[in-house]
């Protein structure tokens, strides 16, 4: 049995469908996570099918998944950017048939299989990007995959200097590294100041390989002084629906979660061993909207 089907996740574009008509009950714009959240939920699948891994370690099978009905909903017309991590329906979007979706779609793929014939496209493949028949070929995943495995190798203690410095590049105050056993969890304090206002901060590190449950969010809760004190866990893996849950469970303050895929785009905005170079490269787009004119009105 395959990763996609223990996770219980139909094949594309299927999926790309659940996804859209999940992402039509959302307030505009949403966030990733909260389109990752109503897929799933859309999919009734259970906490041991939300844990299933995907090939390349980052994070559960159906967040790699629902990641890439973004990329296709986006290809196709049905949703645009918002912002960073924000989408947006289009006009298109709110109305679009499963028909339609899926025409454009197999359409998306045969001109991503004419570009994975190009020698950069080959490479990409043969680093083991492409996945299956989709054969999505994305630069920005080889990066991440690079970074966590590096992260995943660094020692506790050096990754928790890590987060000490990605602290102080986030412009919190007297970050300082416990370093000692018997803390309860809390690897780290800091202080963030909002305004006038100054707040302690308490962090944990966590270099997962896996899924981090609501246990470790738990526990870490419980190790805080107080109930109202600030929290902040940093992982190399990714949370699981039900640790998000408890990360902001009733009557107590919000814990803070960065996961893996967070982690990266803070390395890469703050230039702490992330170098970016810019470079010319021609993307050809085909718009499916433009040929679409053409064709006569389909009768109801």
């Amino acid at each position: 049995m395959s990763r996609r089907e223990r996770a219980g996740l139909p094949q594309y574009p299927k999926l790309d469908w659940v996804a859209l008509e999940a992402i039509r009950t959302l307030p505009m714009p949403a966030t990733n996570d909260e389109i990752d959240d109503v897929l799933i939920a859309a999919l009734n699948l259970t906490e041991e099918q939300r844990a299933v891994r995907a090939a390349n370690g980052r994070g559960s099978e159906a967040s790699y998944r629902a990641a890439w009905c973004r990329t296709h909903l986006k290809n196709v017309g049905a949703i645009e950017s918002a912002g960073r991590s924000l989408w947006r329906l289009t006009d298109e979007g709110a109305s679009m048939s499963e028909e339609t979706l899926e025409r454009r779609y197999r359409a998306y793929l045969r001109s991503v299989r004419e570009r994975a014939k190009s020698k950069e496209a080959t490479a990409s493949a043969q680093s083991g990007l492409l996945d299956g028949d989709e054969a999505d070929v994305f630069g920005e995943i080889s990066w991440k995959d690079e970074l966590l495995a590096r992260l995943k190798s660094m020692s506790p203690t050096g990754f928790e200097e890590l987060a000490k410095r990605l602290l102080k590049a986030c412009d919190f105050q007297e970050v300082k590294v416990t370093g000692s056993s018997g803390d309860g969890g809390i690897d780290g304090t800091a202080l963030y100041r909002f305004s006038l206002i100054s707040s302690p901060v308490y962090f944990q590190c966590k270099r997962y390989q896996g899924s981090v449950g609501p246990k470790v969010v738990r526990e870490f809760r419980g190790a805080l002084p107080g109930p109202n004190d600030r929290g902040l866990i940093i992982t190399t893996g990714v949370f699981t629906r039900s640790a998000r849950t408890e990360a902001t469970r009733p009557g107590y303050l919000p814990l803070d979660l960065i996961d893996g895929d967070g982690l990266c785009d803070l390395l890469k905005e703050r230039s702490l061993g992330v170098e970016v170079r810019e470079r010319t490269v021609e993307d050809v787009t085909i718009d499916q909207r433009y040929f679409d004119r053409f064709e006569p009105p389909k009768r109801r």
